[in-house]
């Protein structure tokens, strides 16, 4: 289950939900994945948010983009498309 306590953004964020496993096809201002290709980021489109996890923190090659996970404010995640949501 989701813990986004809006039902409205939460059904929002989920029709706008897509799967891939070459994410650099995907057109959009965000990515929001816990360990996105490095590879992927010069050929994107999107801005890419960390999905807060363990593994992908401090010391990690993804400490130093954005992080953000279902308690935070969904405004923070659409902030990082800078404005094209």
């Amino acid at each position: 289950a989701c813990a986004i306590p809006d039902r409205a953004a939460r059904v929002e964020l989920e029709r706008k939900l897509i799967i891939a496993p070459n994410k650099a096809l995907i057109k959009g201002s965000v990515l929001l994945d816990d360990a996105p290709k490095p590879e992927w980021f010069a050929a994107a489109d999107w801005n890419p948010v960390i999905f807060n996890a363990p593994f992908n923190g401090v010391g990690s090659v993804y400490e130093d983009l954005p992080h953000w996970t279902w308690g935070d404010p969904l405004e923070d995640l659409l902030d990082c498309a800078g404005g094209n949501w």
